[in-house]
C-alpha cells in the first residue's frame, strides 16, 4: 500500500502533491485592495450586494439582516464613486487655478 498526501486549497479545495504548491497557490486568492482603483473597489461592493441573499444564514449575510447588508454595499459603491468623481473635479480645479 502506497500512502499518498495531499494538500487542499482552504479556499477552493484544489488538491497539491506539495505543501509549498499549495500555499502558492493560496496566495493567489489574497488580494490587497489599496492597489484597486475606486471603481473596481465599488464595482466589487456592488457584486458583494448583489450576492447577499446567497450567502446569507438565517436571514443575516455578515451577521446583519440581509437588506441592511445589500444598502451597505450600495451605499458605500456609491460614495466610492462618487469619492472618485469629486477627486478627480478637485485635481481638475487645482489644474485650472495654476494656470491663472
Amino acid at each position: 500500500m502506497n500512502k499518498v498526501v495531499t494538500y487542499s486549497c482552504e479556499y477552493c479545495g484544489k488538491e497539491f502533491y506539495s505543501e509549498e504548491e499549495c500555499e502558492e497557490h493560496e496566495k493567489t486568492h489574497i488580494i490587497d485592495y489599496k492597489d484597486k482603483s475606486n471603481e473596481e473597489i465599488a464595482e466589487l461592493l456592488s457584486d458583494l450586494s448583489d450576492m447577499a441573499y446567497d450567502y446569507h444564514i438565517g436571514g443575516q449575510t455578515m451577521g446583519m439582516p440581509i437588506r441592511n447588508f445589500k444598502s451597505l454595499m450600495d451605499t458605500a459603491a456609491t460614495r466610492v464613486r462618487s469619492s472618485k468623481f469629486e477627486q478627480e473635479h478637485v485635481a481638475l480645479d487645482s489644474e485650472d487655478s495654476e494656470e491663472n
